[in-house]
């Protein structure tokens, strides 16, 4: 059998634990100590050495099992760290090891254990040293032997649990003192200033009454205020004194001897309510998760590839939005909400949506749709001229993780998991939880601090009082912030760096270190390419994601949100006819907000119809808009037509007041002719006709000739100064 050092040798019913601390160079001798007496006491008593058969013998009578023994934590630790941390102990350390380090040599070990000893090169050493003893070299060197022959071991690893076992009295008496500080000046007699008395358990019941009220209050609290209560209801009596017909209380605090200070009241408090505590009172449950948990959680644990979990989640965004249809002054359609959905496993953006409302299920439901479609057309509309390589996601996901659960009905969840896409599971996290969604939360940090900080309209959290406020100045509509973003979306999949992210198959293949990268690797290497969607495929996924509303069919067109439109398979399929004859009908829709143009609606036969917005001589002002900026404009011409209806009653009344004008004279005149009593009709009408037609022509051709003649002459007259001209310059 073979013995190693360090070797424990233990029997847990017998209590028995042994370890051999030394091997002899020759393999025939073996030193061991017992460590029940070892770990307990400051002098290690000599490890006992052995002939290995003995060892056997021993193992074998006592049934040992060999374990290997583990070194105190501290004695393990780093010189940096012991420096850092334990300074105190790493000299204290040094000036021991200082003193037997002529001891230590392997020679000199063996000779001890095994041999006549050490005692004439231990008296050598005392002259020397500030030992004055042979017991002090002893009791030294057996530390250093008993813990594996390591400088550490003259660490003072015990001195951690100094004061954890200190037992209070119940209550407060004459040797109850208070070890206060000492003076600097060590000449002055008194130790501390403060004369208060030392806790007993006693105090400490009391100040657990103080913390239970506390928890149970939802006001701000802090230590020195409940240091206080403590103070008016533990540390005082009340008198009741009579003064006149008058009893009144009066509060007597007690002498400062009969009290703890508010030093050792807070020390205690804090072993019952920390600062963590503090603040879930404080600010509440919800608060306390969203701004001051502490975050540990790992966004990517159990997610195995690409597409398996996409993340959705919503910021409002520090800018002010330009208000598209009106530039006569710089109005603002107010601060977006950015939706996005991130593939957890490579951090890759893989989708997006700007709103004006939010956060809700159907921001939500947007970016998923935009998510699982491709990108190249979406990024044209807005005018961002991309290929399909600068953003290749169009791939739904088997999972989806949504916060706020309670804001998606059963309906929708169900509905996309009975769809086709292939999407498995919901995951409906709880609220004010960023750490379950830590890369969404990173990313939006990015967009605000590198990206929206940086536009004209941004809103920055600190604001100079004298300062225009950001509304007034909104540079980027709708469209263009639809740009920027996805353009930084692009930049951040093609270039941030997920080194981390990389498995050994991906650094073995040089596998870039970007989103992208990753996310195209992982859907190569783990779903053979991924099954992304096509184009046939939109309105499928459309239908899947989008929420369903309706519309109306009239006979004039298909009517919805107040716009119109338009369909051909509408009218081969007579849906107008049947509206004029048998009324207006309601057809279920869905649409996509962030665009007007198209809305689609889903036949019983499975086909979907696409609806056009109405846009005759392209004239629409509601074409390639967002919904919110359509909803806006639609009060905007509400308000004017009211106005307009207030106009038109004053333009009545001046229309009335010249008509009145001109119905007088004809009255007037009127009354200058004879009373007609004539019931059939009128001879000569014809007649009188054709005379005022000539009065009528000859008027005209009249004033045709003074118009004539008033152009001749400005044209003689601009002929007269430009020769009369010539004469003054020749």
């Amino acid at each position: 059998m073979m013995f190693r050092k360090n070797t424990l040798l233990v029997n847990k019913k017998k209590n028995i634990q042994y370890m051999i601390c030394n091997v002899s160079t020759c393999g025939e001798f073996v030193a061991i100590v017992d460590m029940n007496i070892v770990e307990k006491k400051d002098n290690s008593p000599k490890p006992k050495a052995l002939r290995v058969d003995k060892l056997k013998t021993l193992i074998k009578k006592h049934s040992l099992k060999d374990r290997r023994y583990s070194l105190p934590a501290e004695m393990t630790f780093s010189e940096g760290w012991l420096e850092k941390n334990q300074p105190t102990w790493k000299t204290k350390r040094d000036k021991k090891f200082k003193e037997i380090t002529s001891l230590t040599d392997r020679k000199s070990i063996e000779k001890y254990l095994y041999g006549e000893g050490l005692a004439n090169e231990i008296l050598s050493l005392i002259p020397s040293s500030r030992w004055n003893s042979k017991g002090a070299f002893y009791h030294a060197l057996n530390r250093y032997i008993s813990f594996g022959s390591i400088k550490n071991a003259f660490l003072t690893v015990g001195l951690k649990e100094t004061g954890k076992y200190y037992q209070l009295p119940d209550k407060p008496s004459p040797e109850n003192v208070k070890r206060g500080r000492k003076w600097a000046d060590k000449k002055k007699e008194k130790r501390c200033n403060s004369n208060s008395r030392a806790a007993t358990k006693h105090d400490i019941q009391n100040i657990k009454q103080v913390a239970a009220a506390f928890k149970n209050d939802d006001g701000d609290i802090t230590f020195r205020a409940a240091c206080l209560a403590f103070d008016r209801k533990f540390q005082r009596t009340e008198v009741i004194r009579k003064i006149g017909d008058r009893e009144i209380s009066v509060f007597i605090p007690f002498p400062e001897e009969d009290t703890i200070s508010e030093d050792q009241f807070i020390y205690h408090f804090k072993r019952i309510i920390s600062r963590a505590d503090l603040s879930l009172i404080k600010y509440g449950r919800i608060s306390f998760n969203k701004d001051f948990k502490d975050r540990q959680g790992d966004a990517h644990d159990g997610v195995l590839y690409a597409t398996d979990v996409y993340e959705v989640d919503a910021t409002l965004l520090d800018c002010y939005v330009r208000y598209p249809y009106d530039t006569s002054k710089q109005l603002t359609s107010g601060r977006p909400w950015l939706y996005i959905v991130i593939d957890v496993y490579s951090t890759m953006v893989v989708g997006m949506y700007l709103g004006f409302d939010g956060p809700n299920v159907n921001g939500a439901q947007q970016a998923l749709a935009n998510a699982c479609l491709d990108k190249v057309e979406f990024a044209h509309r807005y005018g961002l001229p991309i290929s399909e390589d600068c953003f290749p996601a169009k791939h739904p996901p088997r999972r989806v993780s949504i916060d706020n659960g309670k804001e998606y009905p059963d309906g929708f969840i169900s509905g996309i998991l009975n769809s086709n896409l292939g999407i498995e599971m919901f995951d409906l996290l709880p609220a004010y939880r960023g750490d379950f969604k830590g890369t969404n939360e990173g990313f939006f940090n990015v967009i605000n601090k590198k990206v929206i900080h940086f536009l004209k309209g941004a809103v920055h959290k600190h604001m100079r009082r004298e300062q225009q406020h950001p509304s007034n100045y909104p540079l980027y509509d709708y469209d263009a912030l639809v740009a920027l973003i996805m353009n930084e979306i692009i930049f951040l999949n093609t270039s941030s760096e997920r080194m981390e992210k990389l498995n050994f198959q991906m650094v073995r293949d040089n596998i870039g270190l970007t989103p992208q990268a990753i996310f195209l690797a992982s859907l190569q290497y783990d779903l053979d390419g991924g099954k992304p969607t096509i184009d046939s495929d939109e309105a499928d996924v459309r239908w899947t994601f989008l929420p369903e509303e309706e519309a109306t069919i009239r006979a004039d067109g298909i009517y919805f949100k107040g716009l119109k439109y338009q369909s051909e398979y509408a009218k081969q399929n007579g849906w107008h006819t049947t509206a004029r004859f048998h009324g207006a009908k309601k057809i279920p829709v869905k649409r996509i907000r962030d665009w007007t143009n198209e809305i689609w609606h889903k036949t019983p036969d499975g086909g979907f119809v696409e609806l056009k917005l109405s846009n005759t001589n392209n004239e629409s002002p509601f074409l390639d808009q967002h919904w919110d900026a359509v909803e806006q404009l639609k009060a905007a011409l509400s308000a004017r037509r009211h106005s307009l209806k207030q106009e038109s009653r004053f333009n009545r009344a001046l229309a009335d007041a010249r008509f009145k004008f001109i119905l007088d004279e004809n009255l007037e005149e009127e009354n200058h002719s004879p009373q007609n009593t004539t019931k059939s009709p009128q001879k000569g009408i014809q007649e009188r006709m054709e005379r005022n037609k000539r009065i009528v022509a000859a008027d005209e051709a009249l004033q045709l000739s003074e118009l004539f003649i008033q152009q001749n002459k400005q044209v003689i007259d601009d002929q007269f100064y430009i020769e009369g001209a010539d004469d003054d310059i020749y």
